[in-house]
């Protein structure tokens, strides 16, 4: 936008000098008009700024149509050095074969937009600097949402890991110690009942009590190791430390413990052999 108001404050410029006397009205004003104009526009839709040294270099030869630099030199300074110089060499040929009047009047209204389009030239660097930071704010923005996501996730699985191998410790802790102590005292409670006959009646009670407990630590030992399973969880941590990334597309309902241990063994072989076997940089587990 900014382009289009300094090309219009250009036009009205070379219009001002090409009507204001002595500069004759004629044929050279209406075709350098119209010439300039052309290819301004050419310059701005197909991005040809040499057109703008040619029609310099047209208007040096025909100094009738000078006034019409000024448009040019707007393009010409977006050349940076080889088209200011252009647009200055332009200038110096035309000025003394014109009245001194045209040729200050056309070195001050080509300093206006030479000044203009450096101006311009400017904002739409300071312009593009800013996109191409946003740009890459956007991306890294993007990355660091995408990194936290998988941080979150692998928090997550290594939580479910930390509380079912958690499960599994006490559940071994329990069946080693605290049934070891029952299984004693269940022997020694039968022992008991042999050595001293008239015991038998209340030792037979403390059997079935033992014996009770005894299934009742057991059942608690199985759900401990059962829930200690997670297997989406043990599937999905198969990869870790290793070249390969794993990904698990879990779709199973409620799986029974023995089948998810015979799962776990096929996958980890599974996994195991493609580290030894192959160059596979990751393994996908449906």
């Amino acid at each position: 936008m900014e382009r289009i108001a300094d090309k219009a404050v250009a036009l009205a410029l070379s219009a001002v000098a090409a009507l204001t006397p002595p500069a004759p009205v004629g044929a050279a004003t209406v075709v350098g008009v119209l010439a300039a104009t052309l290819i301004s526009a050419v310059i701005e839709l197909k991005r040809a700024p040499w057109l703008a040294a040619a029609g310099a270099a047209a208007i040096a030869v025909w100094p009738g149509a000078l006034a019409w630099l000024t448009l040019l030199v707007y393009d010409l300074a977006g050349l940076g050095w080889a088209g200011r110089a252009v647009a200055v060499a332009a200038l110096v040929g035309c000025l003394g074969r014109v009245p001194a009047q045209v040729a200050a009047q056309t070195v001050v209204f080509s300093g206006i937009v030479g000044l203009l389009a450096w101006r311009t030239g400017r904002s739409e660097a300071t312009l593009g600097r800013y996109r191409n930071l946003r740009d890459r704010l956007t991306a890294a923005l993007r990355r660091l949402r995408e990194l936290t996501a998988g941080l979150a996730e692998r928090q997550d699985l290594e939580l479910r890991l930390a509380t079912a191998d958690e499960r599994s410790r006490i559940a071994r802790e329990i069946h080693d110690n605290a049934g070891h102590l029952l299984t004693r005292a269940l022997l020694q409670t039968k022992a008991l009942a042999v050595a001293r006959p008239g015991l038998g009646e209340d030792l037979d009670g403390l059997g079935a009590t033992l014996d009770e407990a005894m299934e009742s630590l057991r059942a608690s030992v199985h759900a401990l190791r059962d829930e200690g399973l997670d297997l989406e969880a043990r599937l999905a941590a198969l990869g870790a430390g290793t070249r390969l990334e794993v990904t698990v597309d879990y779709q199973a309902g409620e799986v029974p413990p023995p089948l998810g241990r015979a799962v776990i063994a096929i996958a980890r072989e599974a996994v195991s052999n493609s580290l030894r076997h192959s160059d596979a940089g990751a393994v996908a587990i449906a």
